[in-house]
């Protein structure tokens, strides 16, 4: 693997955040939740300002099956490091991130952003999946990021400052 000459640790990703799937209640068809209880006047401006874009038809590209397309993995750094940077909504970007892995210095402070978008119906429970590799060692970190309306513009989510720790 190639390393980064700023570091002696390897913390690897295996991959984009993965899609848990979601769940019976919580996902479903944009216009039958917003029919819905669709004489109650303020819950319906509710459902339209939860649902944002979706509320009006924009439901993202109909003639791309994907739920979920991940568009950009970076990684800040606090201080003098430059972000990685990964695109992600191609075949190409994709592999260097999983073939290549990421390279972080122990004890260094630094968050993620995720860019993705949503399409076709509501998405319920996005959780971002995060291996760890050291000397043989492994650990896995899973966080929840939420749920998320379709609509053609990405969501950003951006998680705290975290710092590199021992595995």
């Amino acid at each position: 693997r190639p390393q980064n000459a700023m570091a002696a640790n390897i913390n690897e990703v295996d991959g984009p955040p993965k899609y848990a799937g979601p769940s019976a209640a919580a996902s479903g068809d944009v216009s039958t939740l917003l029919e819905k209880d669709g004489e109650d006047e303020s819950l319906r401006k509710y459902k339209e300002q939860l649902l944002g874009a979706a509320a009006k038809g924009d439901l993202g590209d109909a003639s791309d099956p994907r739920k979920v397309i991940v568009t950009e993995f970076r990684v800040m750094f606090n201080g003098a490091t430059p972000d990685l940077v990964f695109t992600l909504d191609n075949p190409a970007g994709m592999m260097i991130l999983t073939q290549a892995g990421m390279t972080i210095k122990e004890g260094v402070e630094y968050k993620f952003r995720l860019s993705f978008r949503v399409q076709h119906q509501i998405l319920a429970g996005l959780k971002f999946m995060n291996r760890t590799k050291k000397m043989g060692m492994t650990n896995s970190d899973e966080l929840m990021i939420g749920s998320y309306p379709p609509q053609s513009a990405p969501h950003v989510f951006e998680c705290i400052c975290c710092e590199r720790r021992r595995c």
